[in-house]
């Protein structure tokens, strides 16, 4: 039997406040089984990011448990932010030749986590809500 859920009705079990923007995302491999070398620089598109993990669209398909070292451009910074994330999923997007991935971001500096956190924020605080 299905079962049609309202969306007011669903709980969200996210830890933390997620952000949609797409920005520019330069992955650098580490280390993981696929067949690109460590090292091997790969343009990606961020699709959402919180403080503990981003879902990232690519053309290539990174296993489970690979290591990226991610340089993430914002639209609306001067800076980027540079973390290390290790892909915990990843789906093929149906209709095109391309791949999400969600990363979980670890060993990140402190400074950076900070930013991130402060840029989501203020974002968020930016947006309009939906029940206006």
């Amino acid at each position: 039997m299905r079962r049609f859920w309202k969306k007011d009705t669903v709980k969200e079990r996210r830890r933390v406040k997620r952000l949609k923007e797409e920005n520019d995302i330069t992955a650098i491999i580490i280390s993981g089984e696929g067949n690109y070398p460590k090292g091997e620089i790969i343009n990606n598109k961020l699709k959402d990011i919180s403080v503990l993990g981003a879902k990232i669209q690519a053309n290539v398909f990174f296993p489970v448990k690979t290591l990226l070292e991610m340089n993430i451009t914002f639209k609306d910074l001067y800076y980027n932010i540079t973390t290390l994330g290790e892909v915990k999923w990843i789906r093929k997007v149906i209709g095109e030749e391309s791949y999400e991935a969600g990363v979980e971001f670890i060993s990140s500096p402190l400074d950076s986590i900070q930013k991130l956190s402060d840029y989501i924020s203020w974002k968020l605080n930016q947006q309009i809500p939906d029940s206006v």
